[in-house]
């Protein structure tokens, strides 16, 4: 059986820490106890809650140090590929809207203007938290077919200063572009995954550009890098990023 004088002190503890949760006005979801490699849900008397307890799920170092960088697992290569799936068609016909005004738009700046706002919108997005809307979807989605502006967002995803490499903001964009501008991005989601690690993504990734864009360069020497087996480190200096 188990050790009672242990277990008594362990919901000792447990009983305080829950009184001092409450003083601060933080509520408690659910209260645990862990012990000889099972757990215990104190709040629960469902099924799941058996009084027995149930057994803690193994682990390994490795998937613990993706999951605290912010990665998880999903069940399998199709659910991978799924991250990658079209948006809603409304939002996709908002951007495609927003792509024919900022054409126009642009025809209004010279040279050395149109790419200096587009240098400025990569380091806005890849600095930020968010996800851009329809405008600003539409101006990075253009900005991308400037090859100087795209190989600038590879050095800077290259350079490991953005959390996860800004994964989510390059699917975000390959989610609401329409085939004739998804090839850049869906390659910078690409090369962010596989810099993550995360190469089942990468593949998928570079594969949808190439279906875009079969002949685009990029995707297919950083695919053929990833089949290779080349570690993602070994890219660090590709891009012309700062």
């Amino acid at each position: 059986g188990w050790d009672r004088s242990a277990e008594a002190i362990e919901m000792a503890a447990i009983a305080r820490t829950a009184q001092r949760f409450d003083a601060a006005g933080i509520e408690s979801v659910d209260r645990l106890r862990v012990t000889e490699g099972r757990w215990f849900g104190l709040d629960c008397e469902r099924e799941c809650c058996p009084p027995e307890g149930r057994p803690v799920p193994q682990t390994s170092p490795a998937s613990c140090e993706v999951a605290v960088s912010g990665g998880y697992a999903l069940p399998d290569r199709s659910a991978v590929a799924a991250q990658l799936d079209p948006a809603e068609p409304d939002r996709r016909a908002a951007v495609a809207a927003a792509v024919d005004e900022a054409l126009l738009a642009d025809t209004e700046l010279d040279w050395a203007e149109h790419r200096g706002r587009d240098l400025r919108a990569v380091e806005r997005w890849m600095g930020s938290s968010e996800l851009p809307g329809a405008e600003d979807i539409a101006v990075l989605g253009l900005a991308l077919g400037d090859s100087h502006v795209r190989d600038h967002a590879i050095g800077r995803i290259g350079s490991g200063e953005y959390e996860r490499n800004r994964v989510d903001l390059w699917i975000w964009l390959v989610r609401h572009l329409d085939a004739d501008l998804v090839a850049p991005a869906a390659t910078l989601a690409g090369f962010a995954a596989y810099r993550f690690g995360n190469g089942v993504l990468a593949l998928e990734a570079f594969e949808l550009a190439l279906r875009s864009r079969p002949g685009y360069r990029l995707a297919r020497m950083l695919m053929t890098a990833l089949q290779a087996g080349l570690p993602p480190g070994t890219l660090a200096g590709i891009g012309g990023g700062k």
